[in-house]
């Protein structure tokens, strides 16, 4: 799969570089090797990114607003077949992740994800930062991430963990090419493993991914645990 830089051919200085290639047909260039990609980050059309995705899935669960206190719509973002980004290495996984804090995606799927999903770019106080967060369907208010992916009762992995949980939905989008990324990495086992993490649970008798070993190779039975809907079409 391509990765598209937003480079045309009004960009005479690409024209002769060997790690490109022109699509005639669009009028971009690509990459040839995904390892290159440092080279031309300024190009890419995420800042900050850290995930290049093949396989991209929007995640869905209904959540309890804590302010309304009505049903509402939750989604996130996930790949299992995703090129990682850290400092000066590119490495693949196929591992089934689910990114948290999201900063920053392509056009498309930003206006996507605003226009059907009610997940948008928005100002959390808990954090005192910003970064797209689901918003309540009925009162608009902002469902911050860290009860979705660090709370397992309420998180999108909850049907790892508990008979009773609120059923999963995903759905695959039908990329044509690689997506560029800024977001937070699960780190599912070195949360899992973590000691701080657990003795967090011993003071608080409050359930975290540590005290429910939500390990990367737990997380990777998702999918089959989840109901699949209709492919995405951007």
């Amino acid at each position: 799969m391509r990765l598209l830089l937003k480079a045309n051919t009004d960009d005479l200085n690409f024209l002769a570089n060997n790690d490109l290639e022109l699509d005639t047909n669009i009028n971009k260039f690509y990459l040839k090797n995904i390892n290159n990609v440092l080279k031309f980050k300024d190009w890419i059309p995420v800042n900050d990114f850290n995930v290049l995705a093949e396989n991209l899935y929007l995640f869905e669960i209904t959540r309890t607003c804590w302010k309304c206190h009505k049903e509402t719509k939750c989604v996130c973002i996930g790949s299992n077949s995703c090129f990682i980004v850290e400092d000066s290495s590119v490495r693949h996984s196929e591992d089934l992740m689910l990114f948290s804090y999201l900063k920053g995606v392509p056009g498309k799927l930003t206006r996507y994800l605003e226009h059907n999903c009610n997940y948008k770019f928005g100002y959390s106080k808990k954090i005192n930062d910003s970064y797209f967060l689901n918003h309540c369907s009925h009162c608009g208010a902002a469902q911050g991430d860290y009860y979705l992916h660090e709370y397992p009762e309420t998180s999108f992995y909850a049907s790892l963990c508990y008979n009773n949980a609120k059923p999963l939905k995903y759905a695959q989008f039908l990329n044509k090419y690689i997506v560029p990324i800024s977001g937070r990495l699960p780190c599912y086992d070195e949360v899992c493993n973590s000691i701080s993490v657990m003795l967090t649970h011993m003071l608080s008798g409050i359930e975290n991914r540590a005290s429910l070993e939500i390990s990367q190779s737990k997380v990777n039975t998702l999918l089959s645990k989840a109901q699949k809907t209709e492919d995405i079409v951007l």
